[in-house]
Formats: structure tokens, C-alpha cells, sequence
């Protein structure tokens, strides 16, 4: 069975005749009984189904490169990653490199972490990888923080303040460029891709998940959601209808499985406010009037199995992307959506 593709594309009314079309309404919220009279955004949605490239068994990560180019990540069978990019919305999927094509390491290549990609095409990863030999020694194994940069030069990061041991749970490229990490033993931290020095530490408390949208990071820490600015690395007091609908949502406290995400953020700079996505559907929340709306309806996978969102992320046209990796279908597969008003505004 073939893996697929599924988009929701911004366009002309009459691609209605080939594709489905959702019809959504938003869905306001208010806090304090304040009440703004009006719905923020309200319209229909356009789905197109696409097929992945072939050979991808788990899609990892997508990005939207400047250009338009769709770049993605994912793994085989083989469980070799690959990049690979589309410049004709996903129709046709160029060649593309493994991660160990693009190192040219002699090195065997193992578990891959932290995996992101930066809107000028740029890859931030963590793997372990051991020497080529029959017996391997302790002193064989090594991780290593990679960035490699929009023209595949390679830069072997040292991370100021963390050790080998310590792990990157994820990571996530600002939209200017900076790529903000999850770790274990330095928390949330802004790291310098020249020379691996630490630009900016946001919280060093135990964070479930966390997201950038705009100039926000948004961190679900172990029992309150904050925010903080991405330059300065301040906490900021708003947002606080968005927090608590997070903390109070069950699956707060919950790890996801396979590398997937429960929730997951995105958003634009220019913008006063963040959406996410769990597996109820893709929410909008503006920050300067603290309303909050449903825009597209889930769910994405099926509850209570290892499937789940592994990537979600907004591009200048107002369309959204979202990974999902399904296991509990007859077949494991990726899929991915993408979601377009046909009208109104998003």
C-alpha cells in the first residue's frame, strides 16, 4: 500500500470538483466573560491527497523552505534518514541524500534525535554512531550535534555546558534562523550553530514539550505552561486562556510515543498570536484579545495507539502542514496534511 500525501491547498473555488471540502467553523472563546463580538476566522478547507516519496516508512520532520521548496525528512525501513525536496507542492520528489551522504562520515550511523529543518533548508541533528568494527569497545560510541547548512557544509557542534551523555529530546528553528533545543541537563537553550555557545537558557525545569511560533517559545513545563521571548529569553506574562486550556487538558501530563507529539506549535512572526494542534484538531489564539478558536476539526490519528503528530508547521500563505505517523493501521505509514481557507482568514 502506497504511503500518502494529504494537503489542503489554498486555490481557486473550483478545485472543489476534484478534491473534499471541509466546512468549519471557528469556534471562539473568551476569558473573564470578556467579549469581543466577533469570530476571528471562519471558512472552508480544501483537501488534496499526495503521495510521499517512495521508500518512506516514517515521515519525520517538513519544512517550507523560503522558495516554496517542501523539504522533508524521513526514515526507511532501513531506518536510514533521508532528505529529500519537492518544488512542485509534493507531485514529484527529487533524489535527495541520506544524512550519511551528506556527513560523508566512515562512521556507522545509529539512533538520530533532535531531528529539525530551518526555513533556508538548514538541518539540526544529534546521532550516536560507532566505529566500523567486528568488537566494539565502549570508547567506539560517540554522539555528535550536527548543523549542516542550507549548501550541505558540515559544522560538528560542542555544545557549551553539555556533556555526550546528555540528551536532545527535540528541537525547533526559529523562523529567522535560530534553533532552540530541548535538552537533558541544560533545559530549553538558543544555541549558536557557528560555535555551539549558548545564546540564550529559557527555563532548566522539566518540560514535557515545548514550541517556538513567532517570537514565543511556549514551554509546558512540569506543572505550568510559560512563555518566553525567543531574543531576550524573558518570561512573558500573557497568554494565560492558552496556558490554562493546556494545563487543564488530560494529556498534559503524558509522554508521547515514537518520536510523536501530543501538541505542537506554530505561527509567524508578523502575527500577535500561535496555533497548535493536538489530536482534537488545529487551534487559533490571539494573544491581544485572549480568544481562542477551533479552525479544522480532528482527529488526525487514531486515541489510545502509538500513532501520533510529528511535525505541524505554518507557512507565509497561511497554509498549515501536519505530519502524522499511523500505526495502528493495517499498514504502518506516514501521512500529511496540508489545510487552506477558501475563505475567510486565517
Amino acid at each position: 500500500m502506497k504511503k500518502k500525501y494529504l494537503f489542503y491547498k489554498k486555490g481557486a473555488v473550483a478545485l472543489a470538483m476534484f478534491f473534499s471540502v471541509l466546512i468549519l467553523a471557528g469556534m471562539p472563546f473568551k476569558v473573564d466573560g470578556a467579549d469581543t463580538g466577533e469570530t476571528p476566522s471562519e471558512g472552508t478547507y480544501l483537501k488534496q491527497e499526495v503521495i510521499l516519496p517512495e521508500g518512506c516508512l516514517k515521515a519525520e520532520r517538513v519544512r517550507i523552505l523560503k522558495d516554496g521548496t517542501i523539504r522533508l525528512a524521513y526514515m526507511d525501513d532501513s531506518q536510514i534518514v533521508h532528505i529529500v525536496d519537492s518544488s512542485d507542492g509534493g507531485t514529484t520528489w527529487e533524489e535527495g541524500k541520506t544524512l550519511g551522504e551528506i556527513l560523508d562520515t566512515d562512521r556507522i550511523l545509529g539512533d538520530v534525535s533532535g531531528l529539525s529543518i530551518a526555513e533556508d533548508g538548514g538541518v539540526f541533528v544529534s546521532i550516536l554512531s560507532t566505529l566500523k568494527k567486528e568488537q566494539l569497545d565502549p570508547e567506539d560510541f560517540r554522539t555528535d550535534r550536527y548543523y549542516i547548512s542550507a549548501d550541505n557544509q558540515v559544522n560538528i557542534l560542542d555544545i557549551e555546558g553539555l556533556e555526550e551523555a546528555d540528551g536532545i529530546m527535540n528541537s525547533s528553528f526559529t523562523e529567522d534562523g535560530k534553533v532552540i533545543l530541548h535538552t537533558i541537563g541544560e533545559g530549553i537553550i538558543e544555541v549558536n550553530l557557528a560555535d555551539g555557545r549558548v545564546e540564550n537558557r529559557y527555563t532548566d525545569d522539566f518540560v514535557w514539550y515545548f514550541g517556538v511560533a513567532g517570537n514565543r517559545l511556549i514551554a509546558a513545563e512540569l506543572l505550568k505552561v510559560k512563555f518566553y521571548d525567543i531574543d531576550t529569553g524573558e518570561a512573558l506574562e500573557d497568554g494565560k486562556l492558552l496556558a490554562k486550556t493546556l494545563e487543564d487538558d488530560p494529556q498534559y501530563h503524558t509522554q508521547a510515543l515514537n518520536g510523536t507529539s501530543l501538541v505542537m506549535f506554530a505561527g509567524r512572526k508578523q502575527e500577535d498570536r500561535v496555533y497548535y494542534i493536538d489530536n482534537n484538531g488545529i487551534y487559533s489564539y490571539e494573544f491581544n484579545t485572549d480568544i481562542m478558536e477551533k479552525i479544522v476539526d480532528g482527529p488526525f490519528y487514531e486515541e489510545n495507539t502509538a500513532s501520533g503528530i510529528m511535525d505541524f508547521t505554518k507557512d507565509d500563505e497561511g497554509n498549515f502542514y501536519v505530519l502524522v505517523f499511523d500505526v495502528a493501521s493495517e499498514n504502518i505509514h506516514s501521512e500529511m496534511y496540508k489545510y487552506s481557507g477558501m475563505s475567510g482568514t486565517i
